[in-house]
């Protein structure tokens, strides 16, 4: 291997190692250094958390294929938000996004909460209370459902 495939070579792994394959959004480690760089500013800004629904059981009865599918078209939905931000996979069926403004939550086929940072003390309180909205938006969800 030559010199420039080398360098070509070591590219393709730095991109590898920050961007999730799947959805070409930036991944956990900038999620984690991005989120803790904002919060240090001191300057107003939302952190949005978004849940893909029912990724489990559309993997489960159509697929893993059909999963990636729904998993891209919400990430899609949520890079093309009309507010400025900056969007992260971090896990199978979690992506947050990093907003200036108030952000727009509504996303198709995603449960969906934000909380603003000028509220939370630290990083970790600001996680902790934003993984507390999650669960409360979900079971809302169920109650609905069990309601229809």
């Amino acid at each position: 291997m030559d010199k420039d495939e080398q360098i070509e070579y070591l590219k393709e792994q730095v991109k590898l190692y920050r961007f999730d394959w799947l959805t070409g959004l930036k991944g956990r480690r900038d999620f984690d250094y991005d989120l803790r760089k904002k919060f240090k500013t001191k300057h107003k800004f939302f952190l949005c958390y978004y849940d893909v629904d029912n990724l489990h059981r559309m993997n489960r009865e159509h697929g893993f294929a059909e999963g990636d599918c729904l998993i891209r078209q919400v990430a899609g939905d949520i890079q093309h938000q009309p507010v400025p931000h900056t969007t992260y996979r971090t896990s199978g069926d979690e992506i947050y996004a990093i907003c200036c403004n108030t952000p727009t939550t509504k996303v198709d086929n995603a449960t969906n909460v934000a909380v603003e940072s000028k509220h939370y003390k630290s990083v970790d309180e600001m996680l902790k209370a934003l993984d507390q909205h999650m669960i409360e938006a979900k079971n809302q969800k169920k109650l609905r459902r069990s309601g229809d």
